[in-house]
């Protein structure tokens, strides 16, 4: 749908520690682009960055 819509980019932001989502992310395609700091609201016991994704749709 995206690809036929004209879509060029999908991107996604990830928490750091997310290992698994990030893996799979990674397995189907998307690359990490970008830290972004302070992306959540801080807690005690996890860090508020996240890791911005990016899948190219153009073939």
């Amino acid at each position: 749908w995206a690809r036929q819509t004209g879509y060029k980019y999908i991107f996604l932001d990830v928490h750091v520690e997310n290992f698994k989502a990030i893996g799979l992310y990674e397995k189907v395609g998307f690359l990490k682009s970008s830290f972004l700091p302070n992306y959540y609201i801080r807690t005690p016991k996890r860090p508020p960055h996240a890791i911005r994704m990016i899948v190219s749709l153009q073939q």
